[in-house]
């Protein structure tokens, strides 16, 4: 189901349902995530269709339109395959792309990335990711 944080880089859908209303049949509120994160990846008009509406739409329509990044016919599993991928990574390395993302998500800044590069290639993990690679292994990475 459709997760309603925004610091969440990544989201996942099963097929039967990843969208619910911000106003429920009651009318007891929004969820505010949805009034600032959906306009601006969906566009305003889906998005107000969507919050006011309460509509359901399914996974598929969802990845189209960019509310989801993958749809899993079982979402356990395909939860623990991404997450297996993101395992194999970097941790400093990925706080440091989340970081990245946060800071460069309204406005591009190639100082910021050209930084965040060099500072990941003098690190620890930087140079074991660099020695791996040349070495043909897997990189067993130090930071945590």
């Amino acid at each position: 189901m459709l997760t309603n944080q925004p610091q969440m880089l990544m989201q996942a859908a099963g097929p039967a349902l990843c969208h619910e209303s911000v106003v429920d049949r009651l009318g007891r509120g929004m969820i505010l995530a949805d009034t600032q994160r959906a306009p601006r990846v969906i566009g305003r008009s889906r998005a107000a269709w969507l919050i006011m509406s309460g509509e359901r739409i399914d996974a598929e329509v969802a990845e189209r339109w960019g509310l989801v990044d993958f749809v899993f016919d079982d979402l356990d599993a395909g939860i623990d395959e991404v997450a297996g991928k993101l395992a194999k990574q970097s941790p400093s390395a990925l706080r440091e792309i989340k970081e990245l993302l946060r800071a460069t998500r309204e406005q591009r800044s190639d100082d910021l990335e050209s930084q965040a590069f060099a500072r990941r290639l003098a690190s620890e993990d930087g140079k074991e990711g660099v020695a791996a690679f040349l070495e043909k292994r897997e990189p067993r990475w130090r930071s945590r």
